[in-house]
């Protein structure tokens, strides 16, 4: 099972997200995160971090050091949107194991979690 820390400040994206995430037999949303703050305190045991890199208190790859130093092997995707995708490079570049397109399908999404770890 997965364990994943969703990161977003759009409280009903998050949600929608994790619900649907919840539901697949190998994935498991045990936590939620509006900032950078927050997701600090939520990273411990974490496999998979899905995080938007604009939050009210900085950006979602700064998670990466933290998130590997708590848990080696962990993964982070960045959230975006489509236009970003196209150009994965800088997040590649922070440590970021891929971006995940926020309107891409659950299925998709999925997949991309799974490749991730």
């Amino acid at each position: 099972m997965l364990r994943i820390l969703v990161v977003d400040d759009h409280d009903m994206f998050c949600d929608a997200l994790s619900r649907v995430l919840s539901g697949l037999p190998d994935i498991e949303v045990v936590a939620q995160a509006a900032s950078l703050a927050e997701a600090r305190a939520k990273l411990e045991g974490i496999d998979v971090v899905l995080a938007d890199r604009n939050l009210p208190d900085g950006d979602g790859l700064e998670l990466v050091g933290e998130l590997r130093k708590m848990n080696p092997g962990a993964a982070l995707l960045v959230m975006s949107t489509t236009l970003e995708e196209g150009h994965p490079g800088e997040a590649l570049e922070a440590g970021a194991s891929g971006v995940v397109d926020k309107v891409a399908s659950p299925e998709e999404i999925a997949a991309q979690i799974r490749a991730a770890r």
